[in-house]
């Protein structure tokens, strides 16, 4: 704080701090690398501890993790209104001709038909940049960002007499999102998003595409004077935003063949789960190539999930399923006694920090190889629960049943509690809907493979019948 003019002595800031005198504000929690996230926490909650009369406000993606923070509060920015949308437009610093035929086609119609781009700020002034370009604005995400950098691409290519003027470092825009891509990919794997210039350099040099020379200092040079996908913020250089390094990511994964690209989601889901399933790295491969996300990934990771079982028919039932997934269900009538109950469970701050310290009728579900329970409240006592669409009021369990650990086995065969299970739970759905999801993307690429086969046999006996010169 005081590299930054901050210039108070420490005795007095922590003074101040012990006064509750400051707003905290911190930016970008999602940022950090897992390790140093967990290293945060720790501090972040010591701080809390010494210093309580403090407020602290910590923006992030969303991640279950932040589930854990039993003091904080989650909430969520709102989308942006059409009235919010135009008045953001109205400050943005941009052609005024242009901005108001922009804002007279979002009033139109433009918000209504893309208000999930609409009611982003970023993606709004996105849209504004590709709007000249680009009369509608495409519903896909990849699309959009392709039309994006290819308009960021344009701009800045200043043609005169027929002229056109090319990137410093000498690459053809295709070849500079090949670089582009690997890059991102790279810094992805890395959880990196900011980087001296030194880092980047270095990163640069790693990059070997076969055909493709470029001095990675002009490539720098482009990134943030010609194509403006970076920018320089003090002595770091930046993405203009984590969603392009989403779109270039999914990008390079598209471009590998089937067996990396196979490899590479089996690492994501590995080794960064939290932010493959929260951006949208995935939702844009899926809607690149639908057909080979299914074969490389939800079909390969499903059969590694179901493994052992018959998954070649829905004959399959729930309860052959259950055991294979649920280990134990544990339910307390309130979660003190739970842990009383149960040492072993650890996750049960979750529980608090979502208002549910005095419900009643708590089911806790340990799953087969995984680390930490999973909390479903599936009978409604409490008025929070109200909050939450997928729970209706129920009728309780009898009292015999709470404070209590039932195996997978013990569930199955008592009536009461298997229909409670069942039908007030969201565990079916959990367990059942992966299966389908399986079932139907095997039957798909079953049917696309015999479609394939079958074109090719009747181009084979067509092309049989014609003269040898012709074929």
């Amino acid at each position: 704080m005081n590299r930054l003019g901050f210039n108070l002595e420490k005795e007095y800031f922590s003074y101040a701090l012990d006064r509750g005198g400051f707003l905290l504000l911190l930016d970008g929690y999602d940022e950090m690398s897992p390790e140093n996230r967990s290293h945060f926490f720790e501090e972040i909650d010591v701080l809390c501890d010494k210093y309580p009369g403090n407020y602290v406000i910590v923006s992030s993606r969303y991640l279950e993790e932040l589930f854990g923070w039993q003091r904080f509060s989650i909430y969520e920015t709102q989308p942006l209104s059409l009235d919010k949308a135009v008045e953001l437009v109205k400050k943005t610093e941009y052609e005024k001709e242009i901005k108001e035929k922009f804002i007279t086609s979002l009033v139109e119609e433009l918000y209504e038909s893309n208000q999930s781009f609409a009611s982003n700020p970023l993606l709004l002034n996105i849209m504004l940049l590709t709007f000249v370009d680009f009369a509608t604005i495409p519903e896909k995400k990849h699309i959009f960002y392709a039309n994006a950098y290819n308009t960021l691409c344009q701009k800045h290519d200043a043609t005169k007499n027929g002229y056109s003027r090319e990137l410093k470092c000498k690459l053809s825009s295709d070849d500079f999102e090949k670089v582009f891509s690997e890059f991102c990919f790279i810094t992805y794997l890395g959880t990196e998003s900011e980087f001296s210039k030194q880092e980047l350099i270095a990163c640069l040099e790693t990059i070997h595409i076969e055909s493709i020379q470029f001095d990675p200092t002009l490539f720098i040079q482009d990134l943030i004077e010609s194509v403006c996908l970076m920018y320089v913020d003090g002595t770091q250089y930046v993405f203009s935003h984590r969603s392009f390094q989403e779109y270039f990511t999914a990008v390079y994964l598209l471009s590998m063949n089937d067996s990396d690209q196979k490899t590479a989601i089996c690492f994501l889901l590995d080794n960064m789960r939290n932010e493959a399933t929260s951006d949208s790295v995935f939702e844009m491969l899926w809607d690149m190539n639908q057909n080979r996300f299914e074969q490389n990934c939800i079909i390969p990771i499903l059969e590694e999930v179901y493994s052992g079982l018959y998954y070649d028919s829905l004959s399959v039932t729930y309860k052959k399923l259950f055991p294979h997934f649920v280990k134990e269900i544990l339910i307390g009538n309130i979660v003190e006694q739970i842990v009383q109950l149960k040492e072993k469970v650890e996750y049960l701050q979750g529980c608090e920090f979502i208002g549910y310290s005095k419900t009643k009728n708590l089911l806790c579900v340990s799953f087969n190889n995984n680390k930490r329970p999973h909390f479903l409240c599936f009978i409604a006592s409490h008025a929070k629960l109200d909050e939450r669409p997928y729970i209706s009021n129920k009728e309780k369990l009898p009292v015999k049943y709470l404070a209590r650990v039932f195996s997978s086995k013990e569930v199955i065969n008592d009536p009461t509690l298997w229909a409670h299970i069942t039908c007030y739970s969201n565990i079916h759905d959990m367990i059942m809907v992966p299966f389908e999801v399986l079932i139907n993307a095997k039957n798909k690429q079953e049917e696309k493979n015999q479609n394939a086969v079958a074109m090719y046999e009747a181009f084979r006996n067509k092309t049989k019948k014609l003269p040898h010169s012709s074929v």
